[in-house]
């Protein structure tokens, strides 16, 4: 096995059962092939590991990873906090996420008050993906990541997001200063 092959999709977050079954929190830019993988690689600070997989299965936002040799609570807590890999061809990489990570560091100017920020976070886990603004004087402002209703325009080459915030949302945490 090339570790070049490999791409991290997540880390072991806790155990799921009593016989040695696990969770992975997938990293939110990923999509993974669960039926087809058969081997993941491990990977704490006592180097890697690759695992053949018994089973592997989508359960909500995280997957339920049963690990060949892994038959027990105690051998799989020894394996929480590790980063797991599988093999790049299973992977599908979630391209509007990937992007939305990117942003981080742009500068938020809004159709009617112009400079409202610094995006130092895109949440793309809570149910409308946020995004965490800094303004100038050092209040944190949440906007909706709606593309085309809030967010008008991304240009990549300037580090800029043009949005159009619905009345009232930047009140919300301006007018209180």
């Amino acid at each position: 096995m090339n570790n070049n092959d490999f791409l991290q999709i997540g880390y072991i977050s806790k155990l799921h059962g009593y016989r040695g079954e696990l969770k992975i929190k997938p990293s939110s830019v990923v999509l993974i092939n669960a039926q087809a993988i058969k081997y993941v690689l491990l990977k704490n600070t006592a180097g890697e590991t690759p695992y053949k997989i018994e089973q592997l299965s989508a359960s909500g936002e995280t997957y339920v990873i049963k690990l060949m040799g892994i038959d027990s609570d105690l051998q799989a807590k020894s394996l929480i906090g590790c980063t797991c890999s599988v093999a790049k061809e299973y992977v599908q990489i979630n391209e509007e996420e990937a992007m939305a990570g990117e942003l981080v560091g742009f500068t938020v100017i809004d159709a009617t008050l112009g400079n409202i920020g610094i995006v130092k976070e895109l949440d793309t886990n809570a149910p409308q993906p946020l995004l965490y603004v800094t303004h100038p004087s050092n209040i944190e402002i949440l906007i909706p990541f709606i593309p085309q209703a809030i967010v008008i325009d991304i240009n990549e080459e300037l580090k800029q997001i043009h949005i159009d915030a619905p009345e009232g949302l930047l009140a919300l945490y301006l007018d209180e200063n």
